[in-house]
């Protein structure tokens, strides 16, 4: 995140979502049994 914040300089609202995003796709991952980000197909994303 701080590649995102320093480098591209994108705004605090705009990191809380894409960590929001992350979390909620981690979370669903985790309950589907998907324990690889490489075994994710377009579909499920």
């Amino acid at each position: 995140m701080q590649h995102l914040h320093h480098e591209r300089r994108l705004s605090p609202h705009t990191l809380s979502n894409y960590t929001r995003d992350l979390q909620r796709l981690h979370d669903w991952c985790r309950d589907q049994g998907v324990s690889d980000w490489r075994a994710l197909t377009q579909h499920q994303v």
